[in-house]
């Protein structure tokens, strides 16, 4: 016979009970998920599924569904509009942060989803990513085979002291 717990697996790990998180909520919810002895995966990105078709759409979605399956807890991280806008030529996402945020949030394979709280360029030299992963320290960052700018993202978070997943049409693979 199954019994229900009291409460959710959430609050007995002192995790929030709603899946769109506030930046300093998601640092310290997958703080307290590593303390519990969860494993933490991490996909960044701006997630702008509305506009995508065919095989871009498919693959992001591909995407979240490996990194799940690459530890307990997936966090979705979504760019900002002005950090979209900086890196594409001033072209925003087609849908604002907090429709994207929504979005993510109704996947079943995600866990919790957050927007980041500062702009920042793409680039190899930029330490604001390490220090964004330094600071969120998941146990993994889960990185599209396929996707832009991978060895630079695969050497900033090596840096930050984080392991990387690369995913691709077939699951996930340890790269580091």
């Amino acid at each position: 016979m199954l019994h229900e717990l009291p409460f959710s697996r959430n609050e007995a790990l002192s995790l929030p009970k709603e899946k769109i998180l506030a930046f300093p909520q998601a640092v310290t919810a997958i703080r307290k998920a590593r303390q519990n002895g969860l494993q933490v995966v991490l996909v960044q990105g701006t997630y702008d599924l509305t506009h995508m078709r065919g095989e871009d759409y498919r693959a992001h979605i591909r995407q979240l569904h490996a990194a799940k399956g690459a530890a307990d807890l997936l966090f979705v991280g979504l760019e900002r509009d002005e950090t979209v806008a900086l890196n594409r030529a001033n072209r925003e996402p087609h849908m604002p942060l907090d429709d994207r945020l929504h979005q993510i949030a109704a996947r079943t394979e995600v866990d919790f989803v957050f927007g980041f709280e500062d702009i920042i360029t793409y680039g190899e030299n930029n330490e604001e990513y390490i220090k964004r992963y330094k600071l969120l320290h998941p146990d993994l960052l889960a990185i599209y085979k396929s996707g832009t700018h991978i060895d630079t993202k695969i050497k900033q978070a090596t840096q930050a002291g984080v392991r990387v997943v690369l995913i691709d049409e077939e699951g996930f693979h340890h790269s580091s």
